[in-house]
């Protein structure tokens, strides 16, 4: 990925209106390219310090965000998580000024965001990501007319264990911990995760309530996240372990 590449090419293009903490720079009359490479290179700071502070994994925007239908659940959390690995290291030094200030107002739009606003954010940050589609492997095939099954305790276990140092799980006040999570998993044969999503029982928890909303995030985000990879499965039985559903019990998380 060459995150200012990228990023100088979508703000050269892009027509969508933009908010005055990251303005499009002066184009050019004759050429229609950047006529200060400067202000270019001071935008691209801006809008990626905006979009990693709206999109912070642990934020509310972003939990809403990997639930709202925009992008599949996989996709989502890949969204996510590129902010959280690539943008900030982007930035060269000179232009971390008026990356953090950027992230000082995406922390505070993303603490009261809506679902409108976060679809707007949304098309304001997609052109910085490597591409429109986030996955770069097709799910693993299953056969057809199966369901997936949950995983046995001491298999679960095991996954749960690898995945701990990349689950996140935000304090979102309240009493009592939420209800465990199930994540439907698709593996490669090499153990990396290709895809994620929440099973409908989850799916009907999530709607109702913000406290599972931010727990079911971190566990998708945790199934996903590079540094996890690859995931702990008998190699001898990949045909088992191709599409699963793994368990997030909230008292793992402590």
């Amino acid at each position: 990925m060459r995150p200012l590449i990228l990023v100088a090419t979508a703000m050269a293009m892009s027509s969508w209106h933009q908010p005055v903490y990251a303005q499009q720079p002066q184009q050019s009359a004759t050429t229609g390219q950047p006529a200060n490479a400067d202000a270019a290179a001071r935008g691209m700071a801006q809008r990626l310090g905006y979009c990693a502070a709206f999109f912070k994994p642990d934020s509310a925007a972003a939990q809403q965000f990997q639930f709202a239908g925009l992008l599949s659940q996989a996709d989502a959390a890949r969204f996510v998580l590129w902010f959280y690995f690539s943008a900030s290291t982007a930035i060269p030094d000179q232009w971390r000024q008026p990356y953090e200030a950027a992230r000082l107002h995406g922390t505070r739009d993303a603490a009261s965001a809506t679902p409108a606003r976060i679809a707007d954010v949304y098309k304001f940050c997609k052109p910085v990501t490597p591409s429109a589609s986030l996955t770069d492997t097709p799910p693993a095939p299953t056969p057809s007319g199966t369901a997936p099954e949950r995983l046995p305790a001491q298999q679960n276990g095991t996954m749960v264990r690898k995945l701990k140092r990349c689950w996140h799980v935000a304090d979102t006040g309240g009493t009592g911990g939420p209800p465990a999570v199930h994540v439907v998993v698709d593996m490669a044969e090499g153990g990396r995760a290709t895809d994620a999503r929440l099973d409908a029982e989850t799916q009907a928890q999530v709607a109702g309530s913000p406290r599972v909303r931010a727990f079911a995030a971190a566990a998708l985000q945790a199934v996903l996240d590079p540094r996890c990879q690859p995931l702990p499965y008998p190699r001898d039985r990949y045909d088992q372990f191709r599409r699963f559903v793994l368990t997030f019990d909230p008292g793992a998380a402590r």
